[in-house]
């Protein structure tokens, strides 16, 4: 885990849980997005376009 994901979370304004923390560092390790996946990802975040909501379902699962 990166020494500064707790961190992270602090300044989101979000007091970090070590389990959830340790959790959701599993997913980002393991997370493999194809390129289309990163476009769409993209697009979600930076609300630009519309995402595939198969991608945006997909990620938004895999944190909780």
């Amino acid at each position: 885990m990166h020494n500064d994901f707790g961190e992270w979370y602090r300044l989101a304004g979000i007091e970090p849980d070590g389990a959830i923390l340790a959790k959701r560092w599993g997913v980002i390790e393991s997370y493999t997005p194809t390129r289309d996946d990163v476009v769409s990802l993209t697009q979600l975040f930076y609300r630009l376009g519309k995402p595939r909501r198969d991608v945006h379902i997909g990620f938004c699962q895999s944190l909780s």
